[in-house]
């Protein structure tokens, strides 16, 4: 249980920094062309999703200790892979769940750093 968590853990911290700065950079090059506003995306998502870490983090060993062992167990059964697959499953439960809400909050930032960019960088005339 207890290597399921840390691999759960470093796994989803890892896989959520690389993911969100990948789409970070997407939703930055998709909206604006402008680099200040750029910037202000990607900076305003990161720091969204580095405030989320730490909640993400919590939330999903803790519902990963309780709630996501009996998934985990009932899915080693139907899968066949009997119970040395609890932990694999566990883990990849809390790599999904930090990924996810990481992700989630990077976007919410990005969003906030799309209006703070439009009224930071005003267009000029003539964009």
């Amino acid at each position: 249980m207890l290597a399921a968590i840390t691999i759960g853990t470093l796994g989803g911290a890892l896989l959520a920094f690389f993911v969100s700065k990948w789409l970070l950079g997407v939703i930055a090059r998709k909206v604006t062309e402008h680099p200040q506003r750029q910037t202000t995306i990607k900076v305003s998502g990161a720091l969204f999703a580095a405030i989320a870490l730490a909640p993400a983090i919590f939330m999903s060993v803790m519902g990963g200790g309780k709630m996501g062992e009996h998934y985990a167990v009932l899915a080693a059964q139907s899968l066949g892979l009997g119970e040395g697959a609890v932990p694999l499953i566990l883990s990849l439960e809390i790599i999904a769940a930090t990924t996810l809400t990481v992700i989630i909050n990077a976007c919410v930032g990005a969003t906030l750093g799309i209006l703070i960019g439009r009224g930071l960088f005003p267009a000029r005339r003539g964009q």
